[in-house]
């Protein structure tokens, strides 16, 4: 997005931010009044996802504007900074796994590694096998080189009529 586009977008969001109602903040906020769901952001001001991330005047001016309205109690809580958490952290935590989910994990587990062990086995086993496909393929070869020597000398021979027919 080149500069004037980009300023031209956070003019934009500027505008919308201080044209509307705390009602309709309220309206736009996720479920749990933490911060402005972004899709809705970006579809009142017309901007795309790019522009709402990558633009520093329309990130600083939306944590400005959530901040603002945390102040005023549209939004509850601390704001939540991606960029500053671990890609990890970033994400919403995982409910304790209750002791069921654990034994069922670990007994699926378990099995897994029953099975790896037996697929382990059969591969040893069959280790073997593949040094003994590959004699006899060669000794196919062989033959068919054979074969393709005595069927030479058979047309001689007959041509030559020193073979009955």
């Amino acid at each position: 997005m080149s500069k004037v586009k980009g300023d031209e977008a956070a003019d934009r969001f500027d505008a919308w931010a201080n044209s509307q109602s705390l009602s309709y903040f309220r309206e736009i906020a996720n479920s749990n009044r933490t911060q402005l769901v972004r899709a809705s952001v970006m579809e009142a001001v017309r901007i795309d996802r790019p522009a709402l991330r990558q633009n520093a005047r329309i990130k600083q001016a939306l944590l400005d504007l959530e901040n603002r309205l945390r102040d005023e109690g549209v939004l509850i809580g601390q704001p939540v900074i991606a960029e500053a958490l671990p890609p990890d952290e970033g994400m919403l935590p995982q409910r304790p796994r209750s002791t069921i989910a654990k034994n069922i994990d670990a007994e699926r587990l378990k099995r897994l590694e029953k099975e790896v062990a037996a697929k382990d086995a059969e591969l040893v086993a069959l280790r073997p096998l593949r040094y003994e496909v590959q004699d006899l393929k060669e000794q196919i070869r062989n033959a068919h080189e054979k074969l393709q020597r005595f069927k030479a000398m058979e047309s001689v021979l007959r041509e030559s009529g020193r073979l009955p027919r």
